[in-house]
Formats: C-alpha cells, sequence, structure tokens
C-alpha cells in the first residue's frame, strides 16, 4: 500500500518536530523569553501573527547575539513555510540555520540542519541524490563525537528508512531492529528525551517495523511491533505522539483489510478520523481519508463506491513531490482492478496504463525495483480480461484475438531465447577460457587534450596509484571525490578518462570492479559461495542490480551464471 505508507514517513515528521520543540525550547529556557510559546500558539491558526512573532525573535536574537535561538527562529520559518506549501522560502531558511549552525560549530543544531537539509534535498534533487547520504555520514560522525547514541539512532533510522523504500526489507529490519535494542537501553536518558522527537524514538521504530511486517504480509509480526507502539504511545503526552497514535491506528487498518475484516477496517478509519493531528496538513487528511475508504471499499466487493472515493483523490500534489518519494502506485491498480470487476475495459485500460507509468517514474527514482515487476503485471492483467471475457459470450472475439497474440508472442518468445541461450552459453565458453589463461594488455594512448602535458601526466600517474590502492572497490568511489583526491575538476578528470582509456568515468570504475570480480571468482573458490548482494558491497556497488547490470554489460552474461559454469568447470576437472 505504498501511495499512502511511502507519504506518512517523509511528510509527517517535519511540521511535529517544530511544534513539540518549541513548547520544549519555552520550558527549558525558562528566561520570560515569549517568542517559542507565542509562535507556537498561533502557528496554525494565524499567520499574520506567527510572522510577526517569528521575525522579531529573528531580532532579538541578533540582538543578543544567540546563534542557538537564531538557529530556532529559522527554523520556525522555514516551518511556517513548508506547512504554507512555499517551497522557495522554506529552502531558503533551511540554507540559512543550517550556516547558522556550521558557522557557529554548534554541533547539536547542525545535526538538526542535516535533518532538514535532506528534507528538502529530497523535494528538490530527488530521493536519490548523493549529497542525502554524504550528510547522513557526516552527521553520524558527528552523533559519535558528541556521543549522543539517540543521534546515532536517529540517522541510523534513516539509513534503515533507504532499505525499506527500495525493497530490501532484509537490511531494513536489521538497522530497525538494531536501534529498537539501543533505544530501550536508553530510553530514561536525557539525551534520549530531549531528542527523540527527530526521529529516533522507540514508538516510531516500532511502528517502521510493523510496516515493512504489512508489506510482507506477516501478520503476526506486524501485530506484535504495532502492539509495542501503540503501548508506548499510550504512557507519553498527546504533543507530540498525535501523528504517531494516527499512524498506528492506520497500520491496525491495514492488517484488518489484510485479514478481510472489513467492519473492524471501518471502525479503524472513523477512530483515525476522530484523533487526526492539526499538525498533518489538511491535503495529507483527505488523501488518507479517500484512499483508505476507496481500499475498505473495494475488498469490501463495493467498487462503485471505490471508484468513488479514489478518483476524487487530487493528485497534483503528489506529482509535485514525486521525485520526494510519494508515489500514486497502488491507487491506479486498485482503480483499473475496480472498473475491470463493473466490466468497465475501457476505463480499466486507462487507469491500468497511468498504473504502468507511476511504476516507470518510481523506478526511474528508485533504480532497485524489480524490472520484471512491469512483465509481472502486464501478464497478471491479461489473465483478468481474459477471464472476464470468458464469461461475457458476446466478446468472444476478442478472446481469440488475445489467444493468437499470445500464442505468436509465446513462439517469438521461445525463439528469442532459445538463440539469446545460445548465444550466452558461447560467451560463457569464451569466458571461462579467458579466466583459465587470462592476460591483461595495456595500450597506451596518444591523444593531444587542450589539458598542459605535466598535469596530464600528473592525474594519470595519480589514477594508476588508486587503481594498484584498490580505490574502486570503495563505494564512495565517485568521480567528485576521485578529483578531489587527484587535487584536480571532474571536467579535466573525465577528458583525460575518456581520451586515455575511450569510456566513461562510470565504465573505467565497473571495468576495474569487473576485473576484480573476475580475478577473485578465478583464484577464490570461497568468494564463488557469496550471494550477489555480498560480492557487489565488496566491490562497491550499492545495490546487487546494479552489479548485475554491469557484469552483463561487459560480459554478456550474469555474474551467477557464470558461478555455475566455474562450478561445473570445476566438477569435471575433479572428476
Amino acid at each position: 500500500m505504498y501511495f499512502f505508507r511511502i507519504s506518512k514517513r517523509i511528510a509527517f515528521l517535519s511540521i511535529i518536530i517544530f511544534s513539540v520543540y518549541l513548547l520544549s525550547a519555552q520550558e527549558k529556557t525558562n528566561s520570560g523569553l515569549s517568542y517559542p510559546d507565542s509562535i507556537n500558539k498561533y502557528f496554525l491558526t494565524d499567520s499574520t501573527k506567527t510572522i510577526s512573532f517569528i521575525n522579531n525573535y529573528i531580532k532579538q536574537a541578533r540582538y543578543k547575539n544567540n546563534k542557538a535561538d537564531l538557529f530556532d527562529a529559522y527554523h520556525a520559518l522555514e516551518s511556517f513555510y513548508y506547512q504554507h506549501n512555499d517551497t522557495l522560502q522554506q529552502i531558503k531558511y533551511t540554507d540559512k540555520l543550517f550556516a547558522v549552525a556550521k558557522d557557529n560549530n554548534l554541533k547539536v543544531q547542525l545535526l538538526k540542519g542535516f535533518h532538514l537539509k535532506n528534507n528538502y534535498i529530497k523535494m528538490k534533487f530527488g530521493l536519490d541524490d548523493p549529497r542525502i547520504f554524504e550528510n547522513i555520514y557526516e552527521a553520524l560522525e558527528i552523533a559519535k563525537e558528541i556521543k549522543s547514541v539517540v543521534w546515532q539512532c536517529k540517522y541510523y533510522d534513516d539509513i534503515a528508512g533507504y532499505y525499506k523504500l527500495t525493497g530490501d526489507f532484509e537490511k531494513a529490519l536489521h538497522f530497525y531492529k538494531k536501534n529498537l535494542t539501543i533505544l530501550k537501553g536508553i530510553a530514561s536518558s536525557k539525551d534520549y528525551k530531549e531528542f527523540k522527537i527527530w526521529g529516533g524514538s522507540i514508538e516510531k521504530t516500532c511502528l517502521e517495523l510493523a510496516d515493512i511486517h504489512i508489506d510482507l504480509k506477516e501478520i503476526d509480526s506486524a501485530r506484535i511491533y504495532n502492539q509495542m507502539a501503540k503501548s508506548v504511545l499510550d504512557s507519553i503526552g498527546e504533543n507530540y505522539s498525535g501523528v504517531f497514535r494516527y499512524r498506528n491506528i492506520i497500520n491496525d487498518l491495514e492488517l484488518n483489510i489484510i485479514e478481510n475484516n472489513i467492519v473492524l477496517a471501518k471502525k479503524n478509519l472513523s477512530d483515525a478520523a476522530e484523533i487526526v493531528p492539526k499538525t498533518i496538513k489538511k491535503t495529507f487528511q483527505k488523501y488518507s481519508k479517500l484512499y483508505y475508504s476507496g481500499l475498505i471499499n473495494f475488498h469490501d466487493g463495493d467498487y462503485e463506491s471505490a471508484i468513488y472515493s479514489f478518483e476524487a483523490i487530487d493528485t497534483t500534489r503528489i506529482d509535485i513531490n514525486q521525485r520526494a518519494g510519494f508515489y500514486k502506485g497502488d491507487l491506479y491498480k486498485y482503480l483499473y482492478k475496480s472498473y475491470l470487476k463493473t466490466g468497465n475495459l475501457k476505463k480499466s485500460d486507462y487507469y491500468f496504463e497511468k498504473h504502468l507509468t507511476t511504476l516507470n517514474e518510481q523506478i526511474k527514482v528508485n533504480n532497485s525495483v524489480n524490472s520484471n515487476f512491469r512483465s509481472t503485471e502486464i501478464a497478471k492483467y491479461n489473465e483478468e480480461v481474459k477471464e472476464l471475457r470468458n464469461q461475457k459470450s458476446k466478446q468472444r472475439f476478442y478472446i481469440v484475438i488475445i489467444f493468437f497474440t499470445s500464442l505468436i508472442t509465446i513462439v517469438l518468445m521461445l525463439l528469442y531465447f532459445k538463440n539469446k541461450q545460445d548465444t550466452n552459453k558461447k560467451k560463457l565458453r569464451n569466458l571461462v577460457e579467458i579466466l583459465k589463461n587470462k592476460e591483461n594488455k595495456t595500450k597506451s594512448k596518444s591523444i593531444i587534450l587542450n589539458i598542459k602535458t605535466n598535469e596530464i601526466k600528473r592525474i594519470t600517474e595519480r589514477l594508476n596509484e588508486l587503481e594498484k590502492k584498490e580505490y574502486f572497490l570503495r563505494i564512495d568511489c565517485t568521480a567528485s571525490n576521485v578529483a578531489k583526491k587527484l587535487k584536480t575538476n571532474t571536467t579535466y578528470l573525465s577528458k583525460i578518462i575518456n581520451v586515455h582509456y575511450h569510456k566513461n568515468f562510470t565504465n573505467y570504475i565497473n571495468d576495474f570492479r569487473i576485473e576484480y570480480v573476475l580475478e577473485r571468482l578465478k583464484k577464490d573458490k570461497l568468494f564463488r559461495k557469496y550471494t550477489i548482494q555480498s560480492m557487489a558491497n565488496e566491490i562497491g556497488f550499492k545495490s546487487k542490480e546494479t552489479f548485475n547490470y554491469a557484469f552483463k554489460k561487459r560480459m554478456g552474461v550474469l555474474p551467477s551464471t557464470l558461478i555455475k559454469e566455474l562450478a561445473k568447470e570445476a566438477e569435471k576437472e575433479i572428476g
């Protein structure tokens, strides 16, 4: 149910962090300063007063040269513009608060700044922007430096969130469970109580674990973690916990739907609507109510009502924020299924195409989504259409067309795969032979560049040094980082690699990695037993999909296929 689950992770925290933080700041300072309390009081009800108080807060902080207060005032403005959908102003004041923290070496504020900066990078540049990961790991180092366990957990939570988002649930579960154990051990500490609102909390971690088990349809585990979250939420105040209570009920609702308990699902939807916090934007409230109403109606067999709810959803804001992880995936899926159930094939085809388009957009951001999913969805859809048309005698003509089309497609696919199989076998034989008698030769290239000869020589020599040190095995081996190490720029680096090695930077690095793998596979039998994911991680690839693509592009076959062939060769040698 990705439509709302991805949104709720990203969207809900920003505003509650702000409002709760101001309350806690007022209670902690106890200095007669009324601005934080005043801002919080009018934040959701009176924009004019809110802006006035924030501007006065900024003036006072500057007058007293209080950088921590100035950070908080800019944070208030950032949150205000977030709430009012003014992205440019939100970005402006995020940059300002980050600069205040960085220029004045405010460690805790810098940790908050990294979180807020990553939020707007996701919004403006997308989830896959490398700066996000750089910020996460830099923040982790700061958290370790100041010995704040809760902040370490917060940024490990971010890493887990990325694994969860890309479907690597095994790694996501590992990080979340590790965090949960640590957080339980520090729950009574001042560090935990002060900073858990930024994302590293027991209740949030339990909700994330419940989410994953819901996706995996592991009902018992999902209920255990959701109940753990509820127990914690029941013991804390309303100011902070409203959003998480809402998520807790929504998780129960999704479990009800999996168990086909429609009556209880409707009750949970009603309960969720009663407690939805004011801090959640009205647009998200409306999305949630309509989406889950439609979902309940669909599973209750009321397809007309499901269609009414789903089509009432305004997807404009989702489209605007798509790069930040707001997807419509299941929305169009349930729309085409609903129309299919009502026999409206024209509308079903329309939404099925939109569903496929949305999946393609999501894949562009999330490169670990399985490319075979599209084929599976098409196959399932064709089966449903075929079944429906079989039930309607007047549409038999279409059944005949589908039958012959499918038959021709199958024949063509069989011919294609047979030809591909023969080609792969030849490639495998050649590749195994290469591994047995591997000999690398490097040809020098002499082409004129608009770069000084001494500089070309220096950069190529330094590249050779990095090659010997196997720098290419590092996951942060990017053009930017290599250029920094060589004390040059990416333009010079790319030109020299293009001319001297006749390839771009990515292929240059990937070729070294593939050569390394081939050499290890040739000499190290234990290495052949590694999982593809483990191999990928060891040689610097972020995912097994990227590794598979690079390997097949270079060698013509998948690494798993080569490993199997090497195993057969080894058996022959033993025999």
